[in-house]
């Protein structure tokens, strides 16, 4: 799906959704404190945007989504990129990780 989304929707000629579609659920609806992990959280329609928790890279506009342990998929239509990652562990914070955000900066950096 990030993978679609980064491209607008089409890849290798195929098309899922349209621009507007990913307009929508990237559209702000809730942006405040987790009661329960006390993170800053920004979210669209069932994905999180970036400039809270989850870190998801230099672009303010990326949008995805974060799972258990470190584990994480990204969407940056601006840059045309997405990454996914999951470990083969569990990481013990509420975040993701070092490994994890090493990667999407080492992605980012390698755009330059």
């Amino acid at each position: 799906m990030f993978a679609f989304a980064s491209m607008n929707g089409e890849l290798e000629g195929k098309r899922i959704f349209s621009s507007s579609v990913i307009d929508e659920f990237t559209r702000e609806q809730w942006h405040h404190p987790c009661p329960i992990w006390g993170l800053d959280f920004r979210m669209g329609l069932g994905l999180s945007l970036n400039g809270g928790y989850p870190y998801l890279g230099p672009n303010p506009k990326a949008f995805g989504a974060a799972g258990g342990g470190g584990s994480f998929g990204l969407a940056d239509r601006e840059n045309q990129l997405s990454i996914g990652y999951c470990l083969n562990n569990w990481w013990p914070k509420a975040e993701l990780g070092a490994r994890a955000t090493g990667l999407i900066n080492a992605t980012y950096a390698s755009l330059e």
